[in-house]
């Protein structure tokens, strides 16, 4: 709970010129945070396929809030801006939202006074943990109400995930399809 956060990045690069020793570097501009820039492997000049970068960061445990489910406090997110320097005047940046959270499956034994207390029979008792609290689970596993991801809009996903906010759940699972199945069937 209290080790520093650490951020890993992972790109697919495609590019027409040749990227000689570029560098990626992250900022949280809520938390005025910018990181070192981290170098990572060239990229070919091809566009045929992807050449995947990676780079690790750490974040100050002590800068972010916590992010909270929806019943437990509040769902903090942060901006991150990701950028690519390639040479010393040309980059590209996106951004992308994120929190910060631990969750943990903590299982423990019951003690002997507890199976005899409350006549259970021995065994393990679990439950889970969010940012160090012990919380109760309630939630769902949901397939997309369409089988071809594409027609999935924002609209639909966003009023089944409101849906479950409103009847009190606080964990979801959402399945996507198994599109590269299509893939198989049509070769």
């Amino acid at each position: 709970e209290s080790a520093d956060w650490v951020f890993n990045v992972t790109l697919a690069l495609r590019s027409a010129i040749a990227l000689d020793s570029p560098t990626i570097s992250i900022s949280i501009p809520e938390l005025q945070y910018t990181s070192e820039p981290a170098t990572i492997l060239s990229v070919p000049a091809t566009i045929d396929a992807p050449t995947f970068v990676s780079a690790t960061f750490t974040v100050p445990n002590s800068l972010p809030e916590r992010w909270y489910p929806h019943n437990l406090g509040t769902p903090k997110l942060y901006n991150i801006t990701t950028t690519v320097h390639v040479g010393s005047n040309l980059s590209f940046s996106f951004d992308t939202r994120t929190g910060f959270r631990t969750i943990v499956l903590v299982q423990s034994p019951y003690s002997q006074e507890e199976v005899d207390s409350r006549g259970i029979t021995p065994g393990d008792q679990w439950h889970f943990e969010v940012n160090g609290k012990a919380f109760y689970s309630s939630g769902t596993n949901i397939i997309p109400p369409d089988p071809f991801y594409p027609r999935i809009t924002s609209d639909k996903m966003r009023w089944i995930i409101e849906s479950a906010v409103l009847s009190g759940q606080n964990m979801v699972g959402i399945l996507r399809p198994l599109i590269w199945m299509l893939k198989i069937a049509e070769s």
